[in-house]
């Protein structure tokens, strides 16, 4: 019965607003207990000529709360891809300097004296300049995954990568397109900087004049290595957020961790024979390369020793074995020559 009331009600055509006293159904509703809140919404709904103003009001501001949610997704959106962006720049930038005097001279001396250890010194800062950021950039590209966006895209359009598009000859010999050959060259320059930069700052401490150019360099090598074979290593991992956010496609990632994992299994070729060059030079190969078992080896130099001795027998085995199949791409990147020095 209610029910075909309500429908007669609806079906019934707008009247003038009425009073208590000709509205029986207002005058039993104010009969019942209403609060104060109740009263005024019934009142006004009934009475109140405004309330059709209102309700235009409310449509009015459905427009504006959808351009409010639409520019606050933008702001996450771009909230989050400038976030990744300073991550990026932060892990370039310690590359950068994280290998010249300036990390010699302001840095080091004033950690020193707060962890109280120097070997410390180098894992915190490799920590901060590098682990960290990258992490970092991967929580928030993983908690925004959606909204995060890709450098792809504005990275075609950089002044760099549309010269090179213009002049297609550059690195067609290597089978390289544009992008290619940016990050390519882009790479290459990052790895001179830390040669550079290392030299730079065994100068300053002394280190290149009492040992030589050869010794640094070789040094210096094997470091250069050390960071490739990470690279190769991280471009291993499948949509990873490193893929995704710069827009690396799978056939990309693969040549790209192929490309690395080559130049840092060369730069600790070059890192061991270099070493054994100085070592021939200063009548110390068979002292150094093998493995030193006499009663009076101080355990420095047995350990020393041994591990060159079982790093050259994984490096002649890597050089005769997988090194005629690189060009197949079946090649472990996971080992190198790396010396050990007294």
């Amino acid at each position: 019965m209610s029910v075909r009331v309500d429908m007669e009600r609806r079906r019934a055509p707008l009247s003038p607003p009425r009073s208590p006293e000709t509205d029986p159904d207002l005058d039993l509703l104010l009969d019942q207990d209403l609060d104060d809140v109740e009263f005024d919404r019934l009142i006004a709904s009934r009475t109140s000529p405004t309330g059709s103003k209102r309700s235009g009001m409310r449509l009015l501001q459905k427009p504006q709360k959808a351009a409010a949610l639409q520019m606050f997704s933008k702001a996450r959106r771009s909230g989050a891809n400038f976030f990744l962006k300073i991550c990026s720049a932060w892990i370039l930038f310690g590359l950068l300097w994280i290998r010249w005097p300036i990390y010699y001279r302001k840095v080091i001396p004033s950690l020193e004296t707060r962890l109280g250890d120097k070997m410390e010194v180098e894992p915190f800062v490799v920590s901060v300049a590098l682990v960290f950021p990258f992490f970092l950039a991967g929580t928030v590209f993983y908690w925004n995954q959606d909204s995060a966006g890709s450098l792809a895209n504005s990275g075609k359009q950089l002044k760099v990568v549309q010269w090179v598009k213009r002049h297609p000859s550059i690195g067609k010999s290597f089978g390289f397109d544009a992008v290619d050959v940016v990050l390519v060259g882009g790479f290459l320059l990052l790895q001179l900087n830390l040669v550079v930069g290392k030299l730079l700052i065994d100068k300053e401490n002394g280190k290149l004049a009492k040992s030589g150019y050869l010794d640094r360099t070789a040094r210096a090598f094997g470091m250069n290595g050390l960071y490739a074979m990470v690279l190769s290593v991280v471009l291993v991992a499948r949509q990873s957020f490193l893929h995704k956010f710069f827009g690396l496609s799978g056939e990309r990632a693969a040549r790209y961790h192929v490309l690395s994992g080559q130049f840092g299994f060369l730069m600790l070729m070059l890192h061991g024979v270099l070493y054994i060059l100085v070592w021939y030079m200063q009548g110390k190969v068979e002292k150094m390369l093998f493995p030193c078992l006499d009663e009076s080896c101080t355990p420095k130099q047995q350990y020393g020793s041994t591990r060159n001795f079982s790093e050259l027998w994984r490096y002649c085995h890597y050089s005769l074995w997988r090194f005629p199949r690189w060009n197949g791409c079946d090649v472990d990147f996971s080992s190198g020559l790396s010396c050990y020095t007294a």
